[in-house]
């Protein structure tokens, strides 16, 4: 029946010392600051459900997810997540690797706002070849609740991973998000070591 792997969690947001910003100075964050699951308890959850190898799926894989997330001070409801994302691997000719991945993520009572909901589908797609990789998604966003908008974002990336740890890439995203569009182009080069 393929392998599953089923996990759970709990959590809530840090409000130590250690929430303060090094090199920003923005302030550590306080109960008395609100938002989803800035409780101080354990009421906030998480349970997933990882699974693949499927008879006669090929590499098709799944994650399935729930999160809640407890109100914090000046919230009026929970915030309840569910995801459901399917991806798979295909080998193509010339040693070329296709990974597509669809999401769908609906958010309810979205940051402690209640009828506030938000749906997500996200549609990617990434190729490796010898070192380099292409990696190219779309992400819309559905906001019901007191705003009613569509957004969405769009990027490509690009890069080359070097045989001795190096590796560099380079991206282009577009957003619209509330009838503003945004451009964004930005680069990241990152070396990884054995110890």
């Amino acid at each position: 029946m393929g392998e599953h792997r089923l996990s759970a969690g709990s959590f809530f947001q840090d409000t130590t010392i250690l929430s303060e910003s090094a090199l920003r100075g923005r302030g550590d964050t306080r109960k008395q600051d609100g938002g989803v699951s800035n409780t101080e308890d354990f009421s906030s959850f998480i349970f997933a459900l990882d699974g693949g190898k499927l008879p006669g799926l090929g590499n098709l894989a799944y994650h399935a997810a729930y999160m809640h997330q407890g109100s914090g001070e000046g919230d009026t409801a929970d915030e309840d997540s569910f995801a459901l994302a399917l991806h798979t691997s295909v080998v193509m000719a010339n040693e070329v690797t296709v990974t597509p991945l669809v999401e769908f993520v609906h958010q309810q009572d979205t940051g402690g706002v209640a009828g506030d909901d938000r749906d997500f589908l996200t549609l990617a797609t990434q190729a490796e070849w010898r070192g380099f990789n292409l990696a190219v998604a779309w992400t819309g966003r559905d906001t019901d609740g007191a705003t009613n908008q569509d957004d969405q974002q769009f990027q490509v990336s690009v890069g080359y991973a070097f045989d001795f740890g190096l590796t560099f890439d380079v991206g282009w995203k577009i957003a619209e998000e509330a009838d503003v569009e945004t451009r964004t182009l930005g680069a990241i080069a990152a070396y990884t070591f054995a110890f």
